[in-house]
């Protein structure tokens, strides 16, 4: 039965792909952050012909991604910008900062969603300044993580000031699977759901607990050395000695290295509610009903509890999609590589017809 799915979305994939001409043209660009000097090499897609109607900027979702939010053999943002030049849009997509060959681990390990934040506006800004896109209505894309930043563009906190001192605000945003609860939900509602696919719902009333409590040590001011000790003695008590293996001891490190990161600490002390409601520009927010990283029914209702009089936002989940917008059968994470397409067709659909009857 899975088989023949597989088969019937590879040939709808082909036949929409034949479909499609190359009616677009590309390329290199990049950009300095004036912030902290990091460079963000990049692509600008653009119509083969004619001025564009509106110009997006991509976002990329969490860990290092490169231009594409290359995934496996999976090049969803590759698609989703090509898609939308030849439909008459520019858009520009750039590697992460710190990506490369090697990548720049010391500028990965200091850099939070601030600074991505602070990068996407400084691609806008210098996008905007282009003579063939200057006056454009522009704005963001952002997937997962991404999405999240483009809410952050809208906020007033004092630690936002920095990075939103780049540029001007967005005129429109766009998130699809951009986690609308603090960080710290969104991580519970992740094992909470693959308990349930599992098929043990228990298990998460039993971890629960505990995850709450290492939460709440990541998300202080405790110096990271002090907190990754602590940490390794919570997920090793109980544990005998022989249990312990050098490969336990090592996965254990590697999980630690994330957790005690400044991106996965400022992602979980994050509470995206009061910017939420500072969002005062058309916003389609899409979510996929069986997403398991950004899960759809907890966040659509985060997002529509805290909406207030000023936001413009059409909240859409679309039924069958992962957190890549694919046609999935589980969701899973490891379904991603077996399923042809990079982002689905309707996904595709969905936000041209948004920017067309918005914009």
């Amino acid at each position: 039965m899975k088989r023949n799915i597989f088969i019937t979305l590879f040939i709808a994939l082909f036949a929409s792909l034949a479909a499609r001409g190359a009616n677009f043209k590309s390329e290199e660009i990049y950009v300095i952050n004036p912030l902290d000097g990091v460079r963000l090499n990049g692509t600008l897609t653009l119509p083969a012909a004619g001025s564009p109607k509106a110009l997006l900027v991509l976002a990329t979702g969490s860990g290092l991604q490169d231009r594409d939010e290359t995934v496996g053999g999976h090049k969803p943002f590759k698609e989703l910008a090509e898609y939308l030049a030849e439909n008459g849009y520019a858009v520009v997509r750039t590697d992460d900062r710190g990506y490369g060959f090697p990548p720049d681990t010391a500028l990965i390990k200091r850099s939070t969603q601030w600074d991505e934040l602070g990068d996407y506006r400084a691609v806008m800004d210098a996008m905007r300044k282009r003579p063939d896109l200057k006056g454009l209505r522009a704005g963001f894309l952002g997937h997962s993580a991404g999405g999240t930043e483009a809410v952050m563009s809208f906020s007033k906190d004092r630690k936002a000031e920095k990075y939103n001192s780049i540029g001007s605000n967005p005129d429109f945003i766009i998130t699809l699977a951009g986690a609308t609860m603090p960080g710290d939900s969104v991580v519970l509602s992740q094992v909470q759901v693959m308990s349930y696919i599992q098929g043990v719902p228990s298990q998460f009333d039993i971890l629960a607990p505990k995850l709450k409590e290492r939460y709440k040590l990541v998300k202080s001011d405790m110096p990271e050395d002090k907190l990754r000790t602590r940490l390794y003695s919570m997920v090793t008590e109980g544990m005998p000695d022989f249990l312990l293996t050098p490969q336990l001891r090592s996965q254990i490190d590697r999980e630690l290295d994330v957790m005690c990161s400044p991106y996965y600490r400022e992602m979980l002390r994050y509470d995206p509610a009061k910017d939420i409601r500072r969002v005062n520009v058309p916003w389609l927010a899409m979510f996929g009903s069986k997403d398991t990283q950004v899960v759809a029914k907890p966040n659509s209702e985060y997002l529509k509890k805290h909406l207030g009089k000023k936001n413009k936002v059409t909240v859409t989940v679309l039924d069958g999609k992962n957190h890549l917008f694919q046609n999935a059968i589980s969701g899973l994470t490891t379904e991603y590589d077996m399923i042809p397409e990079d982002i689905s067709e309707d996904t595709l659909q969905e936000i041209l017809e948004w920017l067309e009857m918005t914009l």
